[in-house]
């Protein structure tokens, strides 16, 4: 009992077992889907779990690529300085402010330069040296129409018309902007105009983004008792024993309460600033702040100004280093120096060069080594090279003496090759020249209507009148007793072919005329042969006529008698070709004879597999009767007896026995179950007693 106890409950176990591996399996097919879906999120690169802050780049307003907008001529004045004026056209929508000096402007005497206006007064926006005009506080200015820059001078001394008055006024946030930008009236101090700071300025310019040009025109400024009450009264901290005011934009004030404006921030007198400097690019840059010396400042590398055509790659000290002390990658750190530092943006130069050239040659020369005559073809070949750094297409070929298709795409350093045939005219003769220009023109891939100068190349050849000059032409008979021609030869002209005159073949007695020939072509079959005609024939080079000879053939009348024909194949009795020798028919008692069989075989089974009698039939009966008798693989007498390849027969009784094989396999298998079966009802039936 004991035993049968141990192997109920061994086989219950094993039961279970087996239960449990198909209650995992069914379960992994079920989770597969979303176990799969889930590692495929956790090894995407995104993988859908967050999304990154996007940069100040991103959000920026889109910048049309270069040569997109429209094209606008900026004049440039020099505005009671030195210099003429000077145009640019532009169709980037931007362009960076050059100094008055990159234009040869000269400024007035002791006058200091402050920037560029529409206002020849200088009273309204003004824009400093090396910033992407236009711009404005959100940065997505362009130029829509023609515009005139006038150079903005400050003069030495005060104002022709007296001092202008200020209104004075002061940032809480302690920064300081670059000009244009928008700032909130909140920001300052005072905020209503009884408690307005008071001051002056020399002359009425407005001035921002330079701090030392603004401190030389101020003439009055606030008082620091005057300041601190101010401040004290908005509750702005502010000690004049520590602390000063650095008074960095004056503008046309557009309130009532006083003409101009000028903005300041208060700093530490220990502390210095650190500028940002757009250095071309717009004014998109980060706020300036003051810092006490040896302090670690990190420079702000996410605040980035944009130009048209170029990359922007950090900040530098040297406004000419083409590499940053502080690029955008990574956290950039700097210890602040004892004195005012300005970092300049670095640029990359991603504008494109294009570039183009275009060679035109002669290919060949005149045929007489000097000109080219009335008629004669010059031949002439055209190169054009893309030179620049920038994919042109399409370009085109214009040439007065020819059609030549456009060119779809011409990479950097490629070449594309025409050549074309023109044929010299009266007019060209009479000139006596062709001169011909060939002009390339083509834009560049991908910006827009932005064009490369056109390239142009061309070749002048002569052309002339050939003198008189002659040739001759001869007429013979053959066989020369066939007949008599009316003339030997004749001489022509050998541009024209001018004296070349008929002539007439005359058959002798016995003979009759056959034809005129050049060589062995035919001219004509009429007796005379016409000027036109044989001018047609003549020998001719590139241009002018050489020496041709024309024959005329006569044979003997004889030879066309219908009563005398030669016979060198009867017609009406055309040899008979060969008759073919039969081939050897195969006897047709003969079959494919039987592969060959070892000795002993049974040469009688070969005679019946040959003999077609009844006799050979029973044979045949008889062997497979015992074929089928004796197995199922054939014996040494039916195999034979069969006049097929072995390889064959074998192939055939693989064939019949396949399915067999198939039919026991699957008794087999229905036993191994029904054998599964019993022994699974014993135990169950063991079970019960």
């Amino acid at each position: 009992m004991k035993a049968t106890k141990s192997s109920k409950s061994t086989r219950a176990f094993l039961w279970q077992r087996v239960a449990l591996v198909i209650a995992l399996s069914l379960l992994s097919v079920a989770l597969a889907p979303p176990l799969a879906q889930t590692r495929a999120k956790a090894e995407a690169p995104d993988g859908g779990f967050g999304l990154e802050e996007p940069s100040v780049s991103e959000t920026r307003p889109e910048r049309s690529p270069a040569g997109a907008g429209p094209a606008c001529t900026v004049t440039f004045l020099s505005n009671n300085g030195q210099g003429q004026s000077v145009s640019v056209e532009e169709t980037a929508g931007n362009l960076a402010l050059p100094l008055p000096s990159e234009l040869g402007f000269t400024p007035p005497a002791g006058a200091q330069f402050v920037g560029w206006s529409e206002d020849a007064s200088g009273a309204s926006n003004v824009y400093a040296a090396h910033v992407q005009y236009p711009d404005n506080a959100a940065h997505d200015a362009v130029l829509e129409s023609d515009v005139t820059l006038y150079a903005v001078w400050l003069l030495p001394g005060a104002s022709d018309a007296g001092q202008s008055d200020a209104c004075f006024y002061i940032r809480t946030d302690g920064v300081i902007p670059f000009s244009p930008h928008q700032s909130l009236a909140t920001l300052f101090v005072p905020s209503d105009a009884g408690t307005q700071l008071k001051g002056s300025l020399r002359r009425p310019v407005a001035i921002s983004n330079n701090i030392p040009l603004l401190k030389s025109n101020l003439a009055a400024v606030p008082s620091d008792e005057e300041i601190a009450a101010v401040c004290k009264a908005h509750k702005v901290p502010f000690d004049p024993e520590t602390q000063e005011v650095v008074w960095y934009a004056a503008l046309l004030r557009t309130a009532p309460g006083g003409q101009w404006n000028v903005n300041g921030v208060v700093k530490n007198k220990t502390a210095h600033l650190l500028l940002y400097y757009p250095n071309g690019g717009d004014g998109n840059v980060p706020n300036a702040r003051s810092y006490e010396p040896g302090a670690r400042v990190s420079v702000n590398t996410h605040v980035t100004p944009a130009r048209v055509g170029h990359e922007f790659l950090g900040w530098s000290t040297d406004p000419a280093a083409t590499e940053p002390e502080y690029p955008t990658i990574g956290t950039q750190t700097m210890t602040m120096p004892g004195v005012t530092t300005a970092l300049y943006a670095v640029w990359r130069d991603t504008t494109p060069h294009p570039s183009l050239e275009v060679e035109k040659v002669l290919v060949g020369g005149p045929s007489n080594g000097t000109y080219y005559t009335l008629g004669e073809p010059v031949s002439y070949r055209v190169t054009v090279r893309n030179t620049g750094d920038v994919a042109l297409g399409p370009v085109t070929l214009a040439d007065p003496l020819a059609d030549m298709p456009a060119i779809e795409r011409l990479e950097p350093g490629a070449s594309h090759v025409e050549t074309y045939r023109y044929e010299t005219t009266a007019e060209d003769v009479a000139a006596g020249q062709v001169e011909n220009t060939v002009t390339a023109t083509a834009k560049v891939v991908g910006h827009g209507s932005l064009a490369v100068d056109p390239a142009s190349a061309s070749v002048t050849v002569r052309t002339g009148e050939l003198p008189q000059a002659y040739t001759y032409v001869v007429y013979a008979p053959a066989p020369q007793n066939g007949g008599t021609l009316s003339r030997d030869y004749t001489i022509i002209e050998m541009r024209s072919a001018e004296g070349l005159e008929s002539v007439t073949a005359t058959p002798g007695e016995g003979y009759r005329f056959v034809g005129w020939y050049k060589d062995d072509e035919l001219v004509g079959t009429d007796e005379t042969l016409d000027a036109e005609k044989a001018k047609a024939h003549l020998n001719r080079g590139r241009a002018v006529y050489g020496p041709t000879m024309f024959v005329a053939k006569f044979e003997p009348e004889e030879a066309t008698e219908p009563e005398q024909p030669d016979e060198p194949e009867a017609p009406g009795q055309p040899d008979v070709p060969d008759v073919p020798t039969e081939p050897e028919k195969p006897v047709q008692s003969e079959k494919p004879t039987a592969p060959t069989t070892p000795a002993g075989s049974g040469a009688a089974g070969g005679a019946a597999a040959s003999d077609e009698t009844s006799s050979g039939v029973a044979a045949s009966e008889t062997n497979r009767h015992q074929s089928a008798s004796s197995g199922a693989w054939p014996s040494a007498s039916s195999d034979a007896s069969d006049a097929r390849p072995r390889s064959a027969k074998l192939a055939q009784t693989s064939d019949a026995l396949l399915p067999s094989f198939g039919i026991g396999a699957s008794v087999v298998f229905v036993a191994a179950a029904a054998g599964i079966v019993v022994v699974l009802c014993r135990d169950r039936f063991s079970k019960r007693r």
